[in-house]
């Protein structure tokens, strides 16, 4: 396989970021490279089906959850594809690091960019792939995007304990940084990917759920994708659906929250998540 040469080719690693805007590690990503792998890994811990499960879904996420995400992906990838690239979905048979690490070496990788993560889980994973691409001598970047501030950064300041009120938390979290405003006319091309199966977004049903009337009962649902989720939707909408984010606004009101993070859009995914998580 003839691939990228490794000083120019990077991989932007896709993971609850469904987003092109305000993304620092694509951003970081498509900075000098000659070509650009975008790519996200379909997680079978929390994408299998689960017919033990109390409600449609995997043991992990409801069906609601499941198919919000791959909307979301469906929607990434439309948008890569206005800007020359295209979302690579590759499938782990069970573990997500060992699928990445694998396209890093066969991709010959130089770049590595993903947001940071702070859940157990993810640190484990994270933590084989950057101790891969080190060792491999290949560049990481990890910057963060999933929340405002780094909450071991936070942590850190207030003497290894985190703060109780939110008063004390702004005290020292102080003003978040600015976002990544530049919008994109184009993007690195796609390298070769040798004779990698690159999957088309799934259905639900595709992905082996079987009925899912029942998750339709309520009359409405979220849809994912960036044109359904922040952009023009109003608190008052959003409580029409019976859906009360509690813990979104922590004493902000809406027009601050939008002043502090681009349009808020940071702040709304994480309450996007809640929303949809089982219970």
């Amino acid at each position: 396989m003839e691939a990228a040469t490794a000083a120019t080719a990077a991989m932007v690693w896709f993971r609850k970021g469904l987003r092109m805007h305000d993304n620092p590690a694509l951003d970081a990503a498509r900075r000098g490279a000659g070509r650009l792998y975008p790519v996200f890994v379909l997680d079978p811990r929390y994408l299998r089906p689960d017919p033990a499960a109390a409600s449609p879904g995997s043991a992990r996420a409801g069906v609601a959850r499941v198919r919000f995400l791959l909307e979301s992906l469906g929607d990434l990838d439309a948008r890569l594809r206005r800007l020359g690239s295209r979302l690579l979905l590759l499938r782990a048979r069970d573990d997500v690091a060992g699928a990445v690490c694998a396209a890093l070496k066969d991709w010959n990788i130089g770049k590595l960019c993903f947001e940071s993560d702070t859940e157990p889980y993810a640190l484990a994973r994270d933590k084989k792939v950057t101790d891969f691409a080190m060792a491999s001598g290949i560049e990481v970047f990890t910057p963060v995007s999933h929340t405002l501030f780094d909450p071991a950064e936070i942590i850190s300041k207030n003497g290894g304990r985190p703060p109780l009120t939110y008063q004390s938390f702004i005290a020292i979290a102080g003003e978040p940084p600015e976002p990544v405003l530049e919008e994109y006319s184009e993007l690195p091309p796609v390298g070769d990917t040798g004779e990698y199966e690159l999957l088309p977004v799934p259905t639900v049903e595709e992905l082996g759920y079987g009925d899912i009337s029942q998750e339709e009962i309520l009359g409405w649902r979220w849809h994912g994708g960036r044109p359904n989720s922040g952009e023009g939707k109003r608190v008052g909408e959003i409580q029409e659906g019976k859906s009360y984010l509690v813990g979104l606004w922590l004493g902000l009101g809406w027009p601050e929250v939008a002043r502090r993070r681009g349009a808020g859009e940071r702040w709304w995914c994480c309450a996007s998540a809640t929303a949809l998580r089982r219970g």
